[in-house]
């Protein structure tokens, strides 16, 4: 999405009196005043409020379209983090951020580096050991391949715990 497109979405809501992200609702009900008060017919020969009358349509259509046919535009608003206006998304402490801001710490990891890449592939193998395991013990029925997945799928989880608790966390 566009710098442009966004602060065009930003001045429609200030035009309105709203805070960006506000609902459909409010979008709605915020227009309906300012078309109340300011329509053509209530203050005729007025040009001032014939401009904000037509500022405050111009405003309502486009953020209705933008909350009705394009549902992703509905997380639209300020990242606590840089304090700039653009499509926000739930980060892992349930508050919402930007993509920058959310994945700059990841960021640095797009691609994986290599010991990345081993850390995901060694809870894989043993995952597909522990599966092979049980295929076999239950192909055969004999109880000792069964012991070894059981060993493999908990150092399969031990792996992922630990590549979980080294995982880069959101700062608040």
């Amino acid at each position: 999405m566009g710098e442009e497109l966004l602060l065009s979405y930003l001045r429609c809501y200030q035009i309105l009196g709203l805070q960006p992200g506000a609902s459909a609702e409010q979008v709605h009900r915020a227009y309906k005043q300012l078309a109340l008060r300011y329509h053509p017919d209530r203050s005729v020969g007025d040009p001032d409020s014939h401009r904000i009358f037509c500022q405050a349509t111009e405003a309502y259509s486009r953020l209705k379209n933008a909350l009705f046919a394009h549902a992703r535009l509905r997380n639209v608003g300020f990242c606590p983090k840089c304090e700039q206006v653009a499509e926000l998304y739930q980060g892992m402490d349930r508050r919402h951020y930007c993509a920058t801001c959310l994945l700059h710490s990841r960021r640095r990891f797009l691609p994986l580096p290599s010991f990345q890449k081993v850390r995901c592939i060694v809870a894989i193998t043993l995952q597909g050991l522990a599966l092979y395991c049980v295929i076999v013990s239950t192909l055969t029925g004999d109880w000792l391949p069964g012991a070894a997945a059981v060993l493999f799928a908990l150092a399969a989880m031990c792996a992922l715990a630990v590549n979980f608790l080294t995982a880069d966390l959101i700062e608040r």
